[in-house]
């Protein structure tokens, strides 16, 4: 756990929010995928477009955020030192996120940090981008002394 360091978490409705939007995104791959110039070849390669749908999430979670993440102010980080997640974690993290689904974002305002099943599980923790932003400054601040 980084010393000296206050953490906010986003809230359920935030979560919730971010998972909205990416259902966007994903629906709108879809629709690019089926109703664009493209979609003749989209169709004959299925297999792409849903390997895209399945690793959307984690593989913008593990590099940098999801849209929806992006927009409520949110990064899902490694528990204990705040690194980001790799491929892996985010995969897992996302395979026992999905057939959970609500009843994984019943149990965050149950926890202190606001961490629901997927997160417990796969060791994660999701935390406010404002929160980081202050951490990197803490660093960089030690690091000059």
């Amino acid at each position: 756990m980084v010393k000296g360091l206050y953490m906010q978490y986003p809230s359920v409705s935030k979560r919730y929010f971010a998972a909205v939007i990416d259902v966007f995104v994903i629906l709108g791959i879809f629709y690019i995928a089926s109703e664009s110039p493209v979609a003749s070849l989209a169709k004959a390669n299925i297999f792409v477009v849903y390997a895209i749908v399945f690793l959307y999430e984690p593989v913008f979670t593990s590099k940098l955020c999801t849209l929806g993440q992006f927009m409520m102010g949110y990064r899902v980080r490694t528990l204990g030192d705040y690194k980001r997640i790799g491929v892996f974690q985010a995969l897992s993290r996302y395979i026992i996120k999905i057939p959970l689904g609500i009843i994984s974002m019943l149990t965050i305002p149950a926890r202190r940090a606001r961490r629901a099943i997927h997160d417990l599980v796969t060791s994660t923790i999701v935390v406010s981008n404002k929160a980081l932003e202050g951490q990197r400054s803490q660093e960089m601040a030690s690091s000059d002394n």
